[in-house]
């Protein structure tokens, strides 16, 4: 297990009161992103909770090769809100996208449909859309997107890989 560097006992409180040890991964319970990131108050700014726990546990985070930014904090896991510092591992931009290909979250173009972390709706909402004969207005207000999205939806710009049945 690493050890824990320079942090209040404060912090380690409230990282470990957030943590659910039943599974493999520590579930960041606490404030999330939209893809599912845990985020927290971390050196007086917002920070990404896996890279807070890399920081906590292992030190700061190198700069890449180009020495312009840091590293990215990678999860061995493949859940963006797991904490668990042996579940991390340091990777530059090209480390973190074959990592996702390797894991099959990228498609050809990118995730589609409901693979997609910040998708709102799933198959069956977009056949019920394509089905329906309600205005685009309404239908938006009904699903929570965007006027924009139905058209998307309608026109199989967006979501068309859904077949109707």
């Amino acid at each position: 297990m690493p050890t824990i560097r320079n942090v209040s006992d404060a912090m380690r409180l409230r990282m470990k009161s957030m943590l659910d040890m039943e599974t493999g991964c520590w579930e960041w319970s606490g404030s999330r992103t939209p893809l599912g990131y845990g985020q927290m108050r971390f050196r007086g700014t917002r920070w990404l909770s896996h890279r807070a726990s890399w920081v906590i546990h292992f030190g700061d985070i190198p700069k890449d090769d180009n020495h312009y930014q840091t590293m990215g904090v990678l999860h061995r896991c493949d859940n963006p809100a797991c904490v668990n510092p042996e579940h991390l591992f340091l990777g530059d931009r090209k480390a973190n996208s074959l990592d996702s290909v390797s894991k099959g979250r990228w498609g050809r173009r990118g995730c589609v449909g409901t693979e997609h972390g910040r998708a709102i709706l799933d198959d069956d909402a977009v056949r019920r859309i394509r089905a329906g004969g309600e205005s685009v207005t309404n239908l938006a207000k009904e699903y929570g997107v965007s006027k924009s999205a139905i058209q998307h939806i309608l026109k199989r710009r967006s979501w068309a890989h859904v077949k109707d049945i």
